[in-house]
């Protein structure tokens, strides 16, 4: 089987915090060390260091409902079109779109078309961050 069709193992990973969409984003971090606190969901994932998150918020609906949970592979460089968390130095941690990638601008967009589109010089962002999809939030598994 090619690299694509790669079979990824299920793995314990942890919901370790809170994302908002919009211009003014955050991600609120549980006071716990990974794998306590919030609990976790089983999912089949490449990066042993994925994480999850719950998603608060109305920007990335309709695919991203509040109180859904979604996926994020930290180690893998994520490409336009896909859907990415973005740290930024300022504080800010948004969930997005990436929509494109600039030697230094990165175009950002939400799926909910109230919310315009966003551009944030590359120096702005700490790390963006793969989204893998949605999770309901009946899968979560207490730790």
């Amino acid at each position: 089987i090619g690299d694509r069709m790669e079979i990824r193992a299920m793995r314990k990973v942890p919901i370790v915090g809170y994302v908002r969409g919009g211009k003014d984003g955050f991600f609120e971090e549980m006071e716990y060390p990974a794998g306590h606190g919030d609990g976790h969901v089983m999912y089949p994932t490449r990066d042993a260091n994925a994480y999850a998150v719950r998603v608060k918020g109305d920007s990335m609906e309709p695919r991203y409902r509040a109180g859904e949970i979604v996926v994020v592979e930290p180690n893998f460089e994520p490409q336009p079109g896909e859907d990415v968390v973005v740290l930024c130095k300022d504080g800010r941690k948004m969930l997005k779109r990436l929509a494109w990638v600039r030697a230094d601008m990165v175009g950002l967009m939400s799926i909910n078309n109230d919310y315009a589109p966003l551009t944030l010089e590359r120096s702005e962002i700490e790390s963006m961050h793969a989204v893998l999809g949605p999770i309901p939030a009946s899968a979560v598994k207490l730790t």
